[in-house]
């Protein structure tokens, strides 16, 4: 059985506002969801230090008017971890 859909107007962080499709249980739970606001050390918002992937994803996301939590990350670090030498994730 398919969940239903419906329309409603997604608020990006930008500022821009799009009329989107979500499953109504998802709406909403972009940040529950996602590994990135589960205080990941690389993940910096709105810095020059953002998380590269974090980063692509969210221009990506504001390109095509998507809302795609991160699932499963390979770089994932939470900031409760001590730190190792583990090296940065590149901003190029």
């Amino acid at each position: 059985m398919m969940a239903p859909v419906t329309r409603y107007i997604h608020k990006f962080s930008n500022g821009r506002e799009v009329d989107v499709a979500v499953i109504p249980q998802n709406q909403g739970k972009h940040k529950d969801n996602c590994l990135c606001y589960q205080r990941c050390r690389w993940f910096k918002p709105g810095t020059p230090e953002n998380c590269a992937i974090a980063q692509d994803l969210f221009e990506f996301d504001v390109r095509n008017d998507l809302v795609t939590p991160v699932w499963e990350c390979a770089m994932y670090r939470s900031t409760d971890e001590p730190m190792e030498d583990e090296g940065e994730i590149s901003n190029a």
